[in-house]
């Protein structure tokens, strides 16, 4: 199935183009938080949403284009993985970052927004053919479709 949903997630190399729509449709690109990742862990974000992982905190990013650089595609000794993008709304976090006081690059401290939370599958869009869609739609898409 995961090769299925990842059919209906396809990388757009012009996130630039995303927040340029964005901008002309009057939405303000800011109220959302970017989140790069690749197919490897997305067996676990479907079951259990973005979760904590090795630093026991969530990583997230206002800026999209500095969170697509943590969205790579490569090889593993599966095989291919794909990069995927997922954004959530900015509210979702609100009260609920933490400060980071590591010695970070000032660049890195302008877009890195780090959280304990777990953010459900439900609360998560991917971008898909250059558009933001739910995942949970695709994922329930493939699920209908019977594939498994």
């Amino acid at each position: 199935m995961i090769r299925e949903i990842l059919e209906n997630i396809k990388e757009d190399t012009s996130l630039e183009q995303e927040a340029i729509k964005a901008k002309a449709e009057g939405k303000n690109v800011e109220e959302y938080l970017y989140h790069g990742t690749n197919e490897q862990i997305l067996d676990s974000i479907i079951k259990y949403g973005l979760k904590p992982m090795g630093r026991g905190m969530l990583s997230f990013s206002k800026d999209e284009a500095y969170a697509r650089s943590f969205a790579r595609s490569g090889m593993t000794p599966q095989g291919k993985t794909d990069a995927i993008m997922f954004r959530i709304k900015a509210d979702l976090l609100k009260g609920k970052t933490i400060f980071s006081n590591k010695l970070r690059p000032k660049t890195d401290q302008l877009h890195e927004i780090l959280t304990k939370e777990v953010i459900p599958p439900e609360s998560l869009e991917v971008l898909k053919n250059g558009t933001w869609v739910s995942f949970t739609d695709i994922y329930n898409k493939a699920n209908t479709e019977g594939i498994s």
